[in-house]
């Protein structure tokens, strides 16, 4: 058995000058016969007054196995604020792997939240976690809560997750949930959430739900949201249970 711990706590602070920050983890392992369990996790935050903030985290954790089994839990939590400032911020996770006749348990998990009163906000949460197997099986959480508000700033997200898989023999049980809700009293929102779950299988089984809650409100300021969802598959001899369901009010 292994077992790996990767941690990374970056945090800082700045009252009238600039940060330029970049935190990156790769941590990639492959067992035969054995077992891995491992913990990847990244909380970068910091603020800033009269500054402005650049930060990227980015996190790659994909190994392999053929006989043994994988555990793997990845979580990105990075939340700053700013008074006067400006943020720039992208939080990407890429976590991919395949077994051939172990199993895979994986939870995935962004949470990027932020505040400003006057500056503005630009962000990216993309979530790509994607594998296949075809004797093992397959269960697979992909969870994303990108919330935020502004008083009398700008607001501009794009909320994407594309989780795709194949199984020839095993099952597939699949959620992905994308929680983005905001608010704005004088300020404009612009909001894409896009989901886009496909997958296919031969022999086995499909439980997929796909749920879409995108909800705001705005007193004086203006509103324009596009909420698409893409979800299709298709079966030769197994079974579909499949729920769609969009809330944007």
């Amino acid at each position: 058995m292994v077992a790996r711990l990767v941690e990374v706590d970056a945090g800082w602070s700045s009252q009238e000058g600039g940060l330029d920050c970049v935190v990156e983890v790769d941590a990639g392992w492959s067992s035969q016969e054995g077992g891995l369990d491992c913990v990847v996790e990244v909380d970068a935050g910091w603020s800033s007054q009269e500054g402005g903030l650049d930060c990227v985290v980015e996190v790659d954790a994909g190994w392999s196995s053929q006989e043994g089994g994988l555990d793997c839990v990845v979580e990105v939590d990075a939340g700053w604020s700013s008074q006067e400032g400006g943020l720039d911020c992208v939080v990407e996770v890429d976590a991919g792997w395949s077994s051939q006749e172990g199993g895979l348990n994986c939870v995935v998990e962004v949470d990027a939240g932020w505040s400003s009163q006057e500056g503005g906000l630009d962000c990216v949460v993309e979530v790509d976690a994607g594998w296949s197997s075809q004797e093992g099986g397959l269960d697979c959480v992909v969870e994303v809560d990108a919330g935020w508000s502004s008083q009398e700033g700008g607001l501009d997200c794009v909320v994407e997750v594309d989780a795709g898989w194949s199984s020839q023999e095993g099952g597939l049980d699949c959620v992905v949930e994308v929680d983005a809700g905001w608010s704005s009293q004088e300020g404009g929102l612009d909001c894409v959430v896009e989901v886009d779950a496909g997958w296919s299988s031969q022999e086995g089984g499909l439980d997929c739900v796909v749920e879409v809650d995108a909800g705001w409100s705005s007193q004086e300021g203006g509103l324009d949201c596009v909420v698409e969802v893409d979800a299709g598959w298709s079966s030769q001899e197994g079974g579909l249970d499949c729920v769609v369901e969009v809330d944007a009010g």
